[in-house]
């Protein structure tokens, strides 16, 4: 530091040990600094502060003081208000005040004047001093004056009847007003309309209830008696009715009658002096109440229709009236709503029944009676009549499988109605061993009669391999597939299997299964057998069950015995056959009991005595009649009339056909015999006996020989299926003398 000696000779050494920053002076406070503040002494020492404008002395205290007064004000009397920052003035009008909108001041029109404890006399516009008021008198506006003063009120309306265009007559409750082209009238309420299908007003239906009496009728008579002349009243003829007797409550259903009629004009039925005779009339005359007459009361009908003088003194019974009269409209059960266009209206009516019948059997061609129908059958001709069958299994060829169901008694197993012992027993009763098992598909082939067959008509041909399903059926399927599941429905079980037979489908086991051919109840039959143990693991409890295809495509399912008292099972779906996942039987066979012996037949029906064209693919026959024939119409065969005049209406007229010579008998059919096509005994098909052969020395080949012929049986043996052993003989003559044997 620089120090003097006291001579004034200044020389530079070390300092003290004093402070070295400034609030470490023992005078000195900081709290705090903060930017722009000063050290100010508080009386005990100096510390941080800010200085105001006042804590400087000699400052100026007015802006006048100031010698640089520039933008300030120094005298707001010459200044406007509205240069004040915190107004805003817009379009300032006279009388205006400023208000406060929370922001600013701005202006706006001043409010009323409180004048409460004034006279209305204060306001501007209003001279009551002039003339007084009086009691009752009210202000009125005086144009000329241009004051409200003081004057007599007229009285206006103090009720809706005292308005000019408004006419109440007794008005009652929910009533309302209603326009009627002149004034405002008190009517019904009919607003929302009616809440019935009878109360609209274009729908009627016969009144039940109504009152009835006889009227006589009277001419018209001149005004000396009181009543108009017809030429006086109506442009056509007056005819006045008068009931014999009539009391107070009775004229006012009259009334209620005329005013609930329809539209006029309007069609009546008079029934006069027994005679019905229907009238038109253009209005009805409310006349009940003219006076004392002997002619009152009355009605009085404006109809040109009706000549009154010729019926004067006639009792008279209007028909129309008696329907409305004191009635209620209202349906019968099963009645129907139709428009009558005569009337112009809707009206309920009975449910009409064309040609009178109400059942289905009740149809002349329609037989439910002697084979009554169940479930989900058809009506299907029968040659005489439409009765219930099935709908299933008609093929093209005409061969029809109806279904019927009876228990083993009349259709009994072809095997033994209990379990075999073993394969063994089974063998020795016949059958052909396919094999045992459980949760598996037991296959095996099929004679060669029974391949090819459509069964039921399903129109798939059977194939030589077929399979046992362990769990409850027995079917096949052209490619090969087979099923061995037990899900209880079979549909899904075999939805890819072209044929399937389901006697059930559960957990069984299969403990003795084979095939036969059996020859029995005019067929030639495929027996599959199964003695099914159920449920699988049992020893001693299950069903003897049968499938049965025939040769023609018929099938027969058989339900033996129970073993061991077990119970079938039977549900929709589980009983039942199947292709690919359709049901083409009932499903599940009808009436069948858990307690099986139970036969399920859907046998072929011949064709010679069921096939009709109507079954043919190509063939649809509509409402055929005499006359008609067969034509093509470039898709099927349609029966229409025959065209082109003069051709042949019955199949002898055909000129290669006599059914003259030899009428043809039930079941023939026409054949060849070198010359004609004539009715002879088809050979197939009912199961008689015929001939074959040709009478004329003809073929029967295909070889050009003219030689006479014989072909028959030598040694007197059976020509049919049966095991005859003795040789057949095809034997010719004049050909070589040789034989074929």
């Amino acid at each position: 530091m620089l120090t003097t000696d006291g001579t004034g000779a200044l020389s530079w050494s070390a300092g003290g040990s004093g402070s070295s920053v400034l609030n470490d002076l023992t005078d000195v406070t900081i709290t705090a600094a903060a930017t722009g503040e000063v050290l100010r002494y508080n009386g005990s020492a100096w510390v941080d502060a800010q200085l105001a404008y006042t804590d400087l002395s000699g400052t100026p205290t007015n802006v006048s003081s100031f010698t640089n007064d520039a933008g300030y004000l120094v005298d707001i009397t010459a200044e406007p208000i509205g240069d004040l920052s915190n107004v805003v003035l817009t379009s300032a009008t006279t009388g205006d005040v400023l208000s406060y909108n929370g922001t600013n001041w701005v202006n706006s029109a001043a409010p009323p004047a409180d004048i409460s404890g004034s006279s209305i006399n204060a306001l501007n516009d209003v001279d009551t001093a002039t003339s007084p008021p009086s009691n009752g008198e009210g202000l009125i506006w005086n144009s000329t004056s241009g004051n409200w003063e003081p004057g007599t009120v007229s009285a206006g309306p103090v009720a809706l009847d005292d308005l000019t265009d408004v006419t109440i007559t007794a008005a009652a409750t929910g009533e309302v007003l209603q326009y009627n082209g002149s004034a405002w009238v008190n009517v019904a309420n009919s607003s929302g309309g009616s809440s019935t299908l009878l109360g609209l007003t274009d729908v009627y239906a016969p009144a039940v209830g109504g009152a009835s009496w006889t009227f006589s009728a009277t001419a018209n008579h001149g005004t000396a008696s009181g009543m108009v002349t017809a030429e006086a009243y109506a442009a056509g003829t007056s005819f006045a009715v008068h009931p014999t007797s009539i009391e107070g409550d009775q004229k006012t259903d009259l009334r209620a009658w005329v005013a609930t009629l329809p539209v006029f004009p309007l069609d009546l039925t008079l029934v006069i002096d027994g005679v019905e005779t229907a009238i038109t009339v253009s209005a009805i005359a409310d006349e009940m109440d003219l006076g004392p007459s002997a002619y009152q009361p009355r009605l009085r009908f404006t109809t040109s229709s009706l000549t009154a003088d010729a019926y004067n003194g006639s009792e008279v019974l209007i028909k129309e009236y008696n329907t409305y009269l004191g009635a209620t409209e209202q349906a019968t059960n099963g009645d129907i709503i139709q428009w009558v266009a005569a009337n112009n209206r809707w009206e309920a009516t009975a449910l009409p029944v064309v040609g009178g019948a109400t059942a289905i059997d009740d149809l002349t061609d329609v037989d439910t009676t002697t084979l009554g129908p169940v479930n989900n059958q058809v009506l299907a001709w029968d040659g005489a009549n439409w009765v219930p069958t099935n709908s299933f299994g008609t093929g093209a060829s005409g061969i029809t499988y109806p279904a019927t169901y009876d228990t083993t008694a009349s259709f009994p197993l072809c095997g033994q109605d209990s379990w075999y012992a073993n394969q063994t027993a089974i063998e020795a009763d016949g059958f052909t061993w396919i094999g045992a098992g459980d949760d598996t598909a037991l296959i095996f082939s099929v004679p060669l009669s029974f391949q090819g067959v459509d069964f039921l008509g399903n129109g798939i041909s059977s194939p030589a391999t077929w399979f046992v399903n362990t769990n409850g059926g027995v079917g096949w399927d052209l490619g090969g597939s087979t099923t061995a599941q037990r899900t209880g429905n079979a549909l899904n079980d075999a939805s890819v299997i072209d044929f399937y037979v389901s006697w059930f489908q559960t957990d069984s086991y299969a403990l003795n299964t084979g095939w036969k051919e059996y020859t029995a109840e005019g067929k030639d039959w495929l027996v599959v057998r199964v003695d099914m143990r159920i449920p699988y693991n049992s020893g001693t409890t299950g069903f003897p069950v049968e499938a049965w295809f025939a040769t023609d495509g018929s099938i027969s399912v058989r339900y033996g015995s129970p073993v061991g008292g077990q119970s079938l099972p039977t549900a929709v779906n589980q009983n039942v056959v199947v292709s690919n996942g359709a049901a083409i039987s009932d499903n599940p066979f009808p009436s069948l009991a858990s307690t099986g012996a139970y036969a399920y037949n859907m046998l072929y029906s011949s064709a010679q005595s069921n096939a009709r064209l109507a079954l043919l693919d190509d063939a649809t026959i509509t409402s055929p009649v005499a006359g008609q024939v067969l034509t093509w119409n470039g898709n099927e065969w349609v029966n229409a009339v025959a065209s082109g005049g003069g051709g042949p209406v019955a199949i002898d007229d055909l000129t290669d056909v006599d059914t003259a010579t030899n009428p043809p008998a039930t079941g023939q059919v026409l054949k060849w015999d070198g010359a004609n096509w004539v009715p002879g005994t088809d050979v197939s098909g009912g199961g008689g006996s015929a001939t074959l052969g040709r009478g004329d020395g003809g073929d029967i080949d295909t070889l050009t020989v003219d030689s006479a012929f014989v072909f028959g049986v030598y040694g007197g043996g059976d020509f049919d299926t049966t095991a005859q052993d003795d040789p057949i003989e095809f034997v010719t003559y004049d050909v070589d003398g040789g034989e074929i044997t």
